[in-house]
């Protein structure tokens, strides 16, 4: 009889310790699914929730921030490419939309750490803070411009007051500047380019009528098209012509003309 109630005895205190470490699972299960920001192929900058400005290391090729980037602590998503207008790409400046600028003026983002993802890949961590701050900091990081009529958030590889993005070391915007953003954000329309049509048609026309005087009033008017980093500048064939039209290649970055043609 007493050997039953042993059985019995150990049968519930087995079932009583299953029951509590599946409820430990469980929770644990929910605090990691809440760390994990919840990307779903887009754009997305995600702010951690602690103030880890004062603990994170100096040297961006610390192991500290691969960690950080692989298990990001608790946080939300702040703002994905639905929030996001255009992407300045030369300068690296985001400008938001309305309603999400409106909704980012009221948030206490300075010296808040972040992540920005492209869909579950983690690109790079930095933090948010003033562009005057005294901070020295060699790490990314994102300045907030409340000066225009919408906010615009300045991307920069390390902290710096004087220089601009352009002129920081190509290797150090290395760190920001990713060519799968950059065709994420051309696939949306929403890619900023150096150049504007106008300036392209500029650049090209006087060259194309040079070189073409022939036909290349017969073929205006002229526009320009932007596409993987180069502008292509086209005419318009009149009715009942035929042949081709006077073509030109800009390069947007710098306004360099590549390659000049008559298509036939």
């Amino acid at each position: 009889m007493f050997g039953g109630q042993n059985d019995l005895y150990h049968v519930k205190t087995s079932v009583i310790i299953i029951c509590f470490v599946t409820f430990l699972c469980i929770v644990e299960q929910g605090e990691n699914s809440m760390a994990e920001p919840q990307t779903n192929g887009h754009f997305e900058i995600y702010v951690i929730a602690d103030r880890l400005i004062d603990v994170l290391p100096y040297n961006y090729e610390d192991p500290e921030w691969r960690k950080l980037l692989e298990t990001p602590p608790h946080g939300t998503v702040m703002l994905t490419d639905k929030d996001i207008e255009t992407y300045n790409w030369q300068d690296q400046e985001i400008t938001l939309n309305s309603s999400a600028s409106e909704r980012l003026s009221g948030l206490r983002l300075i010296e808040k750490s972040f992540i920005v993802y492209l869909g579950k890949r983690p690109l790079f961590g930095g933090a948010f803070i003033e562009q005057g701050s005294a901070r020295a900091i060699n790490y990314p990081v994102i300045y907030i411009d409340k000066s225009r009529s919408q906010v615009v958030l300045q991307l920069r590889p390390i902290h710096s007051i004087l220089q601009s993005c352009r002129q920081l070391d190509t290797k150090i915007k290395g760190r920001i500047v990713l060519e799968d953003v950059r065709r994420h954000f051309e696939t949306l329309g929403k890619l900023k380019t150096n150049l504007t049509e106008q300036a392209v048609l500029k650049i090209a026309l006087p060259v194309l009528k040079k070189e073409y005087p022939k036909s290349f009033d017969n073929c205006a008017p002229y526009h320009a098209k932007y596409e993987d980093g180069v502008w292509h500048v086209l005419g318009t064939l009149p009715k009942h012509w035929r042949g081709g039209t006077p073509e030109a290649v800009v390069q947007d970055k710098d306004g360099t003309i590549l390659k000049i043609t008559h298509t036939q």
